[in-house]
């Protein structure tokens, strides 16, 4: 049985990492417009602002180690 590589770990790692911050970011878009009460609303949007910065973090890194 093949062993994996660290790249290729690396690469598992941060896919699930990004599909992840992906699902966070609906799950609060979802919560936003399903709330009645603004300060929550307000939250769920600092969450899912905070998802989408980690998704460009991670898509930033995927990008300089070559994992498509």
């Amino acid at each position: 049985m093949p062993k994996l590589t660290q790249k290729d770990i690396l690469n598992n790692i941060l896919k699930r990492a990004f599909d992840q911050e992906v699902q966070q970011k609906a799950k609060y878009a979802f919560l936003a417009g399903t709330v009645k009460d603004k300060r929550l609303i307000k939250i769920f949007k600092v969450f899912e602002h905070t998802a989408q910065s980690h998704m460009a973090e991670l898509q930033q890194e995927m990008y300089n180690l070559d994992i498509k």
